[in-house]
């Protein structure tokens, strides 16, 4: 039988039986993964605060109103170089200079780790840059984001040689002592785990359509079109041999009390 012709008999009670069938499985996955996911995002938890800041990029030409229009079209252009200097091995080479100056608890931090926690975004049609950073504590995220700003705005303004060229709309905020980032979300790992037995399901699916095998009476029937004069007993069946066993043990003992009689 080719797959072509199983395949177009399946229906939406063939994918009814296989979840039956299997429904002890899907569950049982679905299950342990989210246990086990759930579990390990606990166990290697490490808490990360994230704390946001304004920067206002504001370009002055001649004063002349008929250029405000231009200057505000200029200013988004240089809001996208502020986000690129904002990360340059200068900035953050001194934010981190200052810092470790400042405070004896911020030596952990290196070039790489904070140009990788550091997060940028130009709101559309806006000369506002929205920067966050994420630290492992709220008071780190905090100092390090000031500083950030602090240094940026001034490397902005020495660059485009403009003292008003941009400054600081608002300093970091600092987030909650029981308000990490980073918390796992069993929503999330609920929808990986879901997703996990879809797949798994699938996988049953595509096993049912290429089984050519027929167990049953009645797929004979359809599948082969004929009719089903009669039934050979499987011999190997354990329950027929253990059945077939005591009728003739009991057969033998009526046999024996009758010629006792």
């Amino acid at each position: 039988m080719d797959n072509e012709n199983k395949t177009t008999e399946i229906s939406a009670e063939s994918f009814w039986k296989i979840l039956l069938q299997r429904w002890w499985i899907l569950l049982l996955v679905g299950v342990l993964s989210f246990g086990a996911m759930f579990l390990y995002s606990t166990l290697t938890f490490s808490p990360k605060y994230e704390s946001s800041a304004q920067i206002y990029v504001l370009y002055q030409g001649d004063g002349d109103k008929k250029n405000e229009a231009t200057d505000y079209q200029v200013s988004l252009l240089i809001a996208k170089d502020c986000t690129y200097m904002l990360k340059s091995r200068e900035v953050i080479d001194n934010v981190i200079k200052n810092l470790q100056a400042k405070h004896d608890d911020m030596d952990y931090l290196t070039y790489e780790s904070l140009v990788g926690s550091i997060n940028t975004n130009n709101t559309d049609e806006t000369r506002f840059l929205e920067v966050s950073v994420q630290a492992k504590s709220n008071v780190h995220a905090k100092r390090i984001i000031d500083e950030l700003c602090a240094v940026g705005v001034e490397t902005i303004n020495d660059n485009m040689r403009n003292e008003e060229q941009a400054h600081v709309y608002s300093y970091g905020t600092l987030p909650g002592e029981n308000e990490p980032c980073n918390s796992p979300s069993p929503l999330r790992i609920a929808l990986i785990s879901l997703a996990l037995v879809v797949v798994l399901y699938a996988v049953f699916v595509v096993i049912y359509i290429h089984n050519d095998r027929i167990g049953s009476q009645e797929e004979i029937e359809r599948r082969l079109k004929v009719i089903v004069l009669a039934e050979i007993p499987d011999a190997y069946d354990t329950k027929r041999r253990h059945a077939h066993y005591y009728s003739k043990y009991s057969r033998g003992q009526n046999a024996a009390k009758e010629e006792k009689k």
